[in-house]
């Protein structure tokens, strides 16, 4: 019989789970709700077909907020403004089913927009949540989990669904890594083989123990390493590529009302590369990621022992970069990306080039494109990041083009305990 469990001491001591007693049933049908940085999300989850391990996404809805932590000056509206929709939402999808919502317990894990705010203001978290449990009870759900998710968890979760997709492929569960960048924090994850290296945690899957490195740096995702990037060194002008004078847009987005003239933005890779360097080794080693991370710097990580025999799936911007600039699976994806970047977003009135890579779009996607994936190229393959070989990382293939995510992680968790 196919069994996934995943009890992790660590987890309860942090309390992630409300443990079931050994003889509850686990429910057919989990719905979690992802309250990212910058955005919230829910997905109801089912147990897939004979075979498989991964769970089946069979409902998914993403709402129009810019997530939680906007709710800080006014916590209580969080259940009715964000949550509530969510759930009306889903309410359908369970008609359909004919399922309860009594039948259908509801999760809420928030990712680094609230671990941030929670430091700074854990009383405003505290009431986003009662507001959220609240808007899940209200609309007859049982309120599982509602808390922030520390961001070992998160990398673990992840970890555990890239490798549940993996064994779906054809593949060996445990085989393989991930390095997933979000918006306000970045994550790391792949089997050590010892319990005893730095930022360790333990996923027992299949009646076996795997202990894991598992760490997230906070203020290493897209967003917030672009909102460090244009307060360190040259500016955001040499990450933002040139556009005719008087041309739309006439100012570039950066970072919350932070915005950069088109017409006066001069790329230039290396000079926006040095910079996002210089973000990454002192946010890596800053006081907070040293709490969160053992000390370990991004450019330690590959020092720990089963770095060196990991392969990677990189996992939401990385590879929604990669393929906006267009970079094929192959084993030289880094100096491929250079040199697409170079081509695309450097010279006089190179903004029309970055359009047509993204089909068009001249929304804040396209105009931080050549920023990001600047970024990203240091981040993951740099010698002050990961440092991950070309030909150990895949932008998916391994995976039949599936993407992991942390919420199917959990999910998983929760169906198959």
């Amino acid at each position: 019989m196919r069994l996934l469990r995943i009890a992790l001491v660590s987890a309860l001591l942090l309390g992630l789970f409300v443990p079931m007693s050994a003889h509850a049933k686990a429910p057919d049908y989990v719905a979690v709700i992802d309250a990212g940085s910058s955005g919230t999300r829910i997905a109801l989850f089912t147990l897939p077909g004979k075979g498989k391990l991964a769970p089946a996404s069979v409902f998914e809805f993403e709402g129009d907020d810019s997530g939680l932590d906007d709710y800080a000056d006014r916590p209580s509206a969080a259940g009715t403004e964000v949550v509530a929709p969510l759930l009306t939402a889903l309410a359908p999808a369970l008609a359909s089913r004919g399922l309860a919502p009594a039948g259908v317990p509801v999760s809420l894990l928030a990712t680094a927009g609230l671990r941030g705010l929670q430091t700074s203001d854990p009383d405003a978290v505290r009431r986003i949540f009662a507001s959220a449990r609240g808007a899940i009870v209200a609309a007859g759900h049982p309120a599982r989990r509602v808390t922030v998710m520390s961001g070992q968890h998160e990398a673990m979760y992840a970890w555990i669904d890239a490798n549940a997709l993996l064994a779906d492929a054809g593949g060996v569960f445990g085989r393989i890594g991930i390095a997933e960048v979000g918006g306000a924090s970045a994550q790391i994850a792949f089997a050590t083989g010892r319990d005893t290296a730095k930022a360790t945690t333990t996923a027992r899957v299949g009646g076996r123990d795997y202990p894991l490195v598992a760490i997230s740096y906070l203020g290493l995702g897209v967003n917030e390493a672009r909102s460090a990037m244009a307060r360190t060194g040259a500016g955001p002008r040499p990450c933002y590529p040139n556009s005719a004078p008087g041309a739309e847009p006439t100012v570039y987005t950066v970072a919350g009302d932070r915005t950069v003239s088109a017409s006066r933005s001069d790329f230039a890779y290396a000079v926006c590369s040095r910079t996002y360097r210089t973000v990454i080794r002192k946010v890596g080693a800053d006081a907070h990621n040293g709490g969160e991370t053992g000390g370990v710097a991004p450019y330690e990580v590959r020092r720990l022992p089963g770095f060196a025999e990991a392969s990677f799936v990189g996992v939401s911007a990385v590879v929604f970069s990669l393929q906006g600039f267009g970079v094929p699976e192959s084993r030289n994806e880094s100096a491929r990306l250079r040199r697409s970047v170079r081509t695309t977003c450097t010279g006089p009135n190179a903004w029309p080039r970055v359009v047509a890579r993204y089909k068009g779009d001249t929304g804040p996607f396209a105009q931080v494109a050549c920023s990001t994936a600047t970024y990203l190229n240091a981040w993951i393959f740099g010698e002050v990041g990961l440092g991950i070989r070309s030909d150990r990382f895949s932008q998916g293939d391994v995976l039949n083009g599936e993407s992991p995510s942390w919420s199917s992680g959990y999910a998983l968790s929760q169906l198959d305990p």
